[in-house]
């Protein structure tokens, strides 16, 4: 489900605009059933307005956004007919036996009671400082820990607390580069990063939808020289998602490496390139 964040309107005479972050897993009929549910909240908060205007920001580097309206007698006759449609298909209620990775939230979830219980709320903690401060980590954090939340009946304590440290050291690497941006901050890198003018520029809808900025193509080949993990680490801090935001592997990666090479330091930019690949693979199809 879209968080409530990510949702935004204004009034505009009679119109109510409505903004969303565009989920480029939705297709034409999925986008307009969402725009669909949209209009009629927002014609049930302001009853006054006449037409809903619905615009899906993209945040990806494509920035193709999609709007549509609908007027009050439309999004009424709409959402009649599908209300008639669904009547007889009847939405089942099963209680869950298992936590579930889609619907785990770290910022709300409690350990359970068991078997090394401090140990497993220290990892929560931590991840829950990684998203306080805005980074954003792997998918097979969560699996591992929803996993190891599933494993308390069925593994012992050796088994769990292998499971725990593996998926400590996990964490820890992002830690590190959490430090390691943080000291890259405080030498002035935030500074010498505005220089370029890149590292604040994103789509126009990613203020609306709640998104945060993205920064695009490095030209300061003075910065990512003198460090360019610390670099690379302030701004891959900067995205929402973190390495997973599609700018970061698709136009940062590629000018640390590109900047690297042509100072002669080919070497260095293997690793780069390595991690930028492995990002392209993971996030194939999303």
């Amino acid at each position: 489900m879209r968080k409530k964040k990510e949702v935004s309107s204004r009034i505009d005479k009679d119109i109510i605009i409505i903004s969303a972050g565009l989920d480029p897993t939705l297709d034409d009929d999925f986008l307009k059933l969402e725009a669909l549910r949209l209009a009629q909240k927002g014609f049930e908060a302001v009853p006054d307005v006449k037409i809903a205007e619905i615009t899906f920001y993209d945040a990806s580097a494509d920035l193709t956004n999609r709007t549509i309206r609908l007027n009050r007698d439309e999004q009424k006759t709409l959402s009649e007919g599908l209300a008639s449609l669904l009547k007889d298909k009847e939405l089942k209620s099963e209680q869950a036996t298992k936590l579930s990775p889609e619907a785990f939230d770290v910022t709300s979830y409690k350990a359970k009671d068991g078997k090394l219980k401090a140990e497993r709320e220290a990892l929560l903690n931590r991840l829950k400082g990684l998203k306080e401060a805005g980074v954003g980590y792997s998918k097979d954090i969560n699996r591992d820990l929803v996993d190891i939340e599933n494993s308390l009946d069925s593994l012992d304590e050796a088994q769990l607390k292998d499971k725990i440290n593996k998926l400590s050291d996990f964490i820890g690497k992002y830690e590190e580069n959490l430090k390691r941006a943080k000291e890259f901050k405080a030498a002035g890198g935030k500074d010498q990063a505005a220089k370029t003018g890149k590292t604040d520029s994103g789509s126009a809808g990613t203020a609306s939808s709640g998104t945060a900025s993205a920064p695009t193509a490095i030209d300061n080949a003075g910065v990512i020289l003198k460090d360019p993990e610390g670099y690379v680490n302030y701004l891959k801090g900067k995205l929402k998602g973190g390495e997973n935001h599609p700018n970061f592997y698709n136009k940062i990666l590629p000018s640390i490496i590109d900047t690297l090479k042509k100072a002669g330091r080919g070497q260095e930019a293997l690793k780069f390139e390595q991690q930028m690949n492995d990002l392209k693979a993971r996030n194939a199809g999303q």
